[in-house]
């Protein structure tokens, strides 16, 4: 004999599931569930809910530290020497090893456009980073290697004499050393250098010492493109923090 809808109604024992028999898995963990009753067609029946969370620790070491790692050997191209000639290759390297790392985290990714991966984003913006560090050391590479007789312009001695401060160091730095010279010499010592200092003067082959020429004679490309290192060094590292901080933050934000 058959009942009709309204007499015979389908109602959970308790507000969630029994997770007595439940078995804790390796990648997920349950937060939260529920268990209600509704109608399903003609009939009724009790569906169950479950919140999961995914647990960091395979995604921290997996993911997230070689993304760190791969933003830190992407800065460091700055601190090469440039006679070692490694610059462009390691920029290749590194940039390679991103696009590599994406590939790989793709594969472990859902195929999806709606949404996309916050993932992919933050790796498609280290390759951009890493695509521009290597632009900037092939242009400072070539201004390394200008030919020292080619004057600086002088746009370019401004910018530099701003960074480095070196009418601060002239005026600060060099008294200083001068007491400390007289601190530590005794006075034969002292008169038998100006002694030598006068016979080099009256020779005829006398060079100029780095000591008489002006700021703007004293400044080369090579001055330059170390100050390039110095500043990309510091506009590239703020960009990288600022992009692995917004990521952590959107993340976090997600998983509340």
């Amino acid at each position: 004999m058959g009942y009709e809808l309204n007499e015979v109604f389908i109602m959970p024992e308790t507000d969630q599931a029994n997770m007595a028999l439940f078995t804790e898995h390796p990648m997920w963990d349950v937060v939260d569930n529920t268990a209600s009753s509704e109608r399903f067609g003609s009939s009724w029946q009790v569906s169950f809910g479950f919140k999961l969370k995914r647990k960091p620790e395979y995604v921290i070491v997996n993911v997230l530290l070689p993304i760190l790692f791969l933003s830190i050997l992407n800065l460091v191209v700055f601190l090469l020497v440039p006679e070692s000639g490694e610059w462009i290759a390691y920029c290749i390297t590194v940039l390679l090893s991103i696009a590599v790392f994406m590939t790989i985290v793709s594969a472990m990714l859902p195929r999806t456009s709606k949404p996309v991966p916050i993932i992919s984003f933050k790796l498609m913006i280290d390759i951009a980073i890493s695509s521009a560090i290597t632009v900037v050391a092939i242009l400072n590479l070539r201004i390394y290697n200008k030919d020292p007789e080619s004057p600086v312009p002088k746009w370019l001695i401004g910018i530099y004499r701003i960074l480095t401060c070196t009418l601060c160091r002239k005026r600060k730095i060099e008294p200083l050393e001068m007491r400390k010279l007289r601190r530590k010499t005794s006075k034969a010592i002292r008169i038998q250098t100006v002694k030598a200092i006068s016979t080099a003067e009256n020779d005829n082959n006398f060079e100029k010492q780095p000591s008489d020429l002006t700021v703007e004679e004293r400044i080369t490309w090579k001055n330059i493109s170390y100050m390039i290192d110095g500043v990309a060094l510091c506009l590239f590292s703020l960009a990288a923090i600022g992009s692995f901080a917004v990521f952590m933050i959107i993340v976090t934000g997600r998983s509340k």
